[in-house]
C-alpha cells in the first residue's frame, strides 16, 4: 500500500514539473496539497479510522493548501472532549505509515479543549491552528478551534499582532536585517516566504476571513500593492519549488552549490552563461524579497492602525510636511512628495530626531508611488544634493537613516550608479553580501565607530583622529560605484566617486581624499598580506604612497570597515593584530616626517637585548645563545618579538635532538605560533602545510629561514578551525605529534579536505610578480581557490626551476587562498625576466 502511494506521488511530482511553466505556481501548490489530501484520507481509512471519534486536519502551509515538493506536512488530529474511546493503536499505525511514505510529518494529537489551551499559551501553535482545514471526520472540531482564535478568546488582535511582529523582528535580527545574502534563506530571511505568511496571519486574525478571501480583496493594501505582493510571492515560490526539486529535500537556503541548477531549472540560462544566469535570477529574487519586505511593513502598519484607531495618538508636528506620530515619521498630506526635495528631507528629519523609530506605513505607501518615476533623478536637484550631504554630516544617525533609504529603494531613486549595483552578485567566493549591501554595511561600521568604545580599539582611535569624516563616509559610500568589488574596478570607482563628489560641490580637499581612498582601498590589506610589515623598508615604501597622517587614519578606518562588511567571519583577532601593527608602524614613521625610528639595526639590537634579559633568568649559557643567533639571518630578529625570540631560543638551545616542534601563543598578534627546527629536506614546507590542513589548522603566515649550519627554522602563524588560537592542551599535543611524524617519516599521500563550496566556482588562478624593496629577492603572489593540493603544485614549480623559498604568507579569504612567496634563483639572486616567464608558464600548466 505504502509503496503504491509513494509511486503515485513521485509520478505526480514529475507530471507537475512538466507543467511548471504553463501553470500558475499557486495552482501547482494547491494541486499538491489536494493530492496529499487524497493520500492521507486513503491511509486514514485503511488504518480503520473512518468511523473514529477523531478528526484529521491540515494545519500550517498544508492547511492553506500550499505545498512545495518537499514541504513538511503538518497535521492536527483532534479528539472530542466527551471521553470517547481514543483509537491510539490505529493513529500510531497512521503516523508510521506517513513516515514510511517518506513524508516529513509534523503532527499533534490533542482533544479540542487541549488544542485551545495550547493555542492560548503558545503563539506558534495559535498561528499553526489559524490555518486549520478539516480533511476527514467531524468538521465542527476545526470550526470551533478557528472560531475560538477569531473571536479573541485565546489571543486579542493587538496581542497577536505584537507577538507576531516580535517573532518577525527576532527572525530578521538573526538574519542581520537583510535579504541580500549571496546565499539567502528564501523562507526565513527578511522578505522571504515567512514575511508573506506573517502578512496573512495578522490580516486574517484581524479581519476574520480565510487566506483566499484575504488575497481576493484589497482592504489593507491598494490594488497596485496587492498585485505587486502576489507577483513577488509567486516568484519566490517558483524559486523554492525549483530549489526543492534540485536539492531533492526541503532545502530553504539557496546555497552556491544549487544556484546554477536552479537557474537552469527556471530557464535563466546554463553552460557558458551560467554565471550570468545566476546573476539574473538572484537580482530578480532580491528585488522580489525587498518588495515583499516593504509590503509586509505597510500591511502590518495598516493592521496596527486599524486595531488602534480608537486609541489616542501622540502627535508632534515637525514642519508643514511631516509629523511624528507615535514615534513614526508621517506625511501630513498625500501630495507631500510632489516637491521632490521632501523625499530626502524626510530622512534628514529622521537623522535629526533620534526619538523617531522609523517611517509610518502611510508615508511608505506615498514614497513607493513616486519611486518608479524618480529612478536616479533625485541627485539632479540641487536641494536634494544639499540634503543628501547633510545626512553624511551626522555619523551617529547615518547607519539608521541610510539603512532605511537602502531598504525602501530611495538610494536607487537618488543615484543611477547605486541602482546599477543593487542586487549584484559577487563571484569572488569570500563575500557574503551583494555589492549594495556590502557598501551599506561598510558605511554602517564606520558610523558605529562614532560611538564611544570602552576598549578603544586602534580603529576607533584612528576614526576619532580623522579630520574630514565627511570625505571618509562618502568614500565608503562610493567605494564600489563601478558595481564590482574586483580590484581592477577600483580605479573606475575612484573616477565615478570624483565626479559624484564634484557634482555635490565638495571642496577640492574632500574630492581628492575620496578619490585617493577608493583608488588605494586595498593598500593596507595588500601590504599586510604580501610584505614583511616588520621591515622598515616596507613601512618607508608604504608611507611614500600615504604621505600624511590624515590619509593613514582614514584609510585604516575604511579598510577595517570594508573587511568587517565582507562576511561575518572576515574580521578576527589575527586580522586585527596584523593591520594594527602595520598602522602603528606607519603612524610612528609619519610622525617623524617619514624617517623611521625603527631602523633595522636598532630593531635587531633592541630585540636581542630584551630577549637576553628574559633569558638571563634561566640556566641557559649566553655563549650558546650567541652561537645559535649567529646562524640566523637578520630578518628573523625583525619579525619576531623579544618574547618569542627568547622562547624559541630557549627551546632550541636546551634541546639536543631533532626535530624540534613546539607551539607558543602570540597574544599581541592574536594567533598561535608553530615553530619547527630541523635539518632541511625537499618538500618539508609542503609536508608541514598539508599536515596542518588535514588537522584543520589554518596557516595565516609562514617564515622559512635556512640557518648557516644546514638546518631550517620554520615559523608558522596559525589559527584553529574556529579562527581562534590553539588553546586546548590535547589539541596542541596532537598537532605537534602529527608534525613530528611527517618530518621523520615523510608525507603519506592522502586526499586533503577541500571545502565543499569551491566545487561551485570556476576561478582561474592568478599569478603575478609584485614589487619588493629587497633587490636580491623576487616576490610572487598566487591566488587560487582554497584547494590544499595547490600548495604542493606551487612548490613543485619552484623545485623544477631550482627556486628557494625564503618566506611565505598564506592568507585564507573564505574559499580563496592567497599565497605570497619571497624567492631567489639558484644563484641566490632575484628572478630575471626569462625565468619569471618560465615560472608563469609552468603555473598555467600545473594549476589547471
Amino acid at each position: 500500500m505504502t509503496s503504491t502511494l509513494k509511486q503515485q506521488l513521485d509520478r505526480f511530482t514529475a507530471e507537475q514539473n512538466t507543467r511548471f511553466f504553463s501553470s500558475p505556481i499557486a495552482v501547482l501548490l494547491e494541486e499538491r496539497a489536494n493530492k496529499l489530501d487524497e493520500i492521507l484520507i486513503v491511509m486514514w481509512q485503511e488504518c480503520g479510522l473512518a468511523d473514529s471519534c477523531c478528526s484529521l486536519n491540515a494545519v500550517g502551509g498544508y492547511g492553506r493548501t500550499s505545498l512545495h515538493p518537499y514541504s513538511d506536512i503538518d497535521i492536527a488530529i483532534i479528539a472530542p472532549d466527551d471521553g470517547s474511546v481514543f483509537p491510539e493503536r490505529e493513529i500510531s499505525d497512521f503516523i508510521m505509515g506517513l513516515w514510511d511514505l517518506g513524508l516529513d510529518i509534523g503532527h499533534s494529537v490533542r482533544t479540542e479543549s487541549q488544542a485551545k489551551k495550547y493555542a492560548t499559551e503558545d503563539i506558534t501553535i495559535a498561528t499553526n491552528l489559524l490555518d486549520i482545514r478539516c480533511l476527514y471526520g467531524n468538521k465542527q472540531h476545526s470550526k470551533r478551534v478557528r472560531n475560538f482564535l477569531y473571536d479573541e478568546q485565546g489571543w486579542a488582535d493587538q496581542a497577536f499582532l505584537q507577538a507576531k511582529l516580535k517573532e518577525q523582528n527576532e527572525r530578521h535580527k538573526k538574519a542581520l536585517n537583510t535579504a541580500l545574502y549571496l546565499e539567502p534563506n528564501i523562507k526565513a530571511n527578511p522578505g522571504g516566504l515567512r514575511d508573506f505568511q506573517t502578512i496573512l496571519w495578522v490580516a486574517r486574525k484581524h479581519l476574520k476571513i480565510s487566506h483566499t478571501e484575504l488575497l481576493a480583496q484589497g482592504d489593507l493594501l491598494q490594488e497596485d500593492e496587492h498585485f505587486e505582493l502576489i507577483e513577488a510571492y509567486d516568484f519566490i515560490c517558483r524559486i523554492r519549488w525549483a530549489l526543492h526539486c534540485v536539492a531533492k529535500k526541503p532545502q530553504e537556503t539557496l546555497l552556491f552549490e544549487y544556484q546554477a541548477e536552479v537557474a537552469e531549472f527556471l530557464k535563466f540560462g546554463r553552460g557558458d552563461s551560467a554565471q550570468q544566469a545566476i546573476e539574473r535570477m538572484m537580482r530578480q529574487l532580491f528585488r522580489a524579497m525587498t518588495r515583499l519586505q516593504e509590503l509586509n511593513q505597510i500591511l502590518c502598519g495598516n493592521v496596527r492602525s486599524s486595531i488602534m484607531r480608537d486609541q489616542q495618538k501622540q502627535i508632534i508636528k515637525l514642519n508643514q510636511q511631516f509629523s511624528l506620530v507615535d514615534g513614526l515619521l508621517n506625511a501630513n498630506t498625500a501630495s507631500v512628495f510632489i516637491d521632490k526635495a521632501q523625499v530626502i528631507n524626510l530622512f534628514v528629519l529622521l537623522a535629526h530626531h533620534t526619538q523617531a523609530k522609523g517611517i509610518s506605513s502611510h508615508t511608505l505607501q506615498l514614497l513607493r508611488k513616486v519611486k518608479h518615476r524618480l529612478l536616479g533623478e533625485l541627485q539632479d536637484y540641487q536641494s536634494c544634493r544639499e540634503a543628501f550631504i547633510r545626512l553624511f554630516e551626522h555619523p551617529k544617525t547615518l547607519k539608521k537613516v541610510l539603512g532605511l533609504m537602502h531598504r525602501y529603494g530611495v538610494l536607487e531613486m537618488y543615484s543611477t550608479q547605486w541602482a546599477q549595483s543593487e542586487g549584484r552578485m559577487q563571484f569572488d567566493i569570500h563575500n557574503a553580501y551583494t555589492v549594495d549591501e556590502h557598501v551599506y554595511k561598510t558605511v554602517s561600521y564606520i558610523s558605529d565607530f562614532a560611538f564611544s568604545n570602552d576598549n578603544q580599539e586602534s580603529y576607533h582611535v584612528a576614526y576619532g583622529r580623522v579630520q574630514n569624516k565627511l570625505a571618509l563616509l562618502l568614500a565608503a559610500f562610493c567605494h564600489h560605484l563601478a558595481g564590482s568589488q574586483e580590484s581592477d574596478s577600483h580605479s573606475t570607482s575612484a573616477i565615478l566617486a570624483r565626479e559624484f563628489a564634484r557634482f555635490h560641490n565638495l571642496k577640492n580637499a574632500s574630492v581628492e581624499l575620496i578619490e585617493w581612498l577608493i583608488e588605494n582601498q586595498e593598500l593596507l590589506i595588500t601590504t599586510s598580506r604580501t610584505l614583511d610589515i616588520y621591515d622598515p623598508r616596507t613601512i618607508k615604501a608604504l608611507n611614500k604612497k600615504i604621505k600624511s597622517l590624515e590619509r593613514l587614519n582614514a584609510l585604516y578606518t575604511l579598510t577595517v570597515a570594508d573587511i568587517m562588511a565582507t562576511n561575518e567571519d572576515a574580521w578576527n583577532d589575527w586580522q586585527a593584530a596584523i593591520l594594527e601593527q602595520l598602522y602603528l608602524a606607519s603612524r610612528e614613521a609619519l610622525k617623524t616626517d617619514g624617517k623611521s625610528i625603527f631602523e633595522q639595526r636598532t630593531v635587531i639590537r633592541e630585540n636581542k637585548a630584551q630577549a637576553q634579559t628574559i633569558l638571563s633568568n634561566s640556566d641557559i649559557a649566553l655563549d650558546n645563545v650567541t652561537a645559535f643567533w649567529s646562524t640566523l639571518p637578520n630578518s628573523f630578529f625583525t619579525f619576531t618579538s623579544a618574547k618569542e625570540l627568547s622562547e624559541i631560543t630557549a627551546k632550541v638551545v636546551s634541546t639536543q635532538q631533532f626535530p624540534l616542534v613546539f607551539i607558543t601563543q602570540s597574544e599581541q598578534q592574536g594567533c598561535s605560533t608553530l615553530v619547527v627546527y630541523t635539518p632541511n629536506r625537499q618538500k618539508l614546507f609542503v609536508d608541514i602545510f598539508n599536515t596542518l590542513t588535514r588537522a584543520k589548522v589554518n596557516v595565516k603566515d609562514a617564515e622559512l629561514l635556512e640557518t648557516k649550519d644546514g638546518n631550517v627554522l620554520e615559523v608558522f602563524r596559525v589559527l584553529d578551525f574556529n579562527d581562534e588560537q590553539l588553546s586546548e592542551s590535547y589539541r596542541i599535543k596532537r598537532v605537534i605529534s602529527q608534525i613530528e611524524q611527517v618530518i621523520t617519516s615523510g608525507h603519506k599521500d592522502c586526499k586533503l579536505p577541500v571545502a565543499k563550496k569551491i566545487k561551485n566556482f570556476d576561478s582561474e588562478p592568478m599569478v603575478e610578480f609584485i614589487p619588493t624593496p629587497k633587490r636580491d629577492r623576487t616576490l610572487l603572489k598566487v591566488t587560487t581557490l582554497n584547494n590544499p593540493s595547490y600548495v604542493d603544485k606551487i612548490c613543485s614549480v619552484f623545485r623544477t626551476h631550482t627556486l628557494s623559498i625564503h618566506s611565505a604568507k598564506v592568507t585564507t579569504l573564505g574559499e580563496s587562498l592567497e599565497s605570497v612567496f619571497l624567492l631567489s634563483d639558484i644563484h641566490n639572486q632575484c628572478l630575471k625576466e626569462d625565468l619569471r616567464n618560465q615560472v608563469i608558464d609552468a603555473f598555467s600548466y600545473n594549476l589547471h
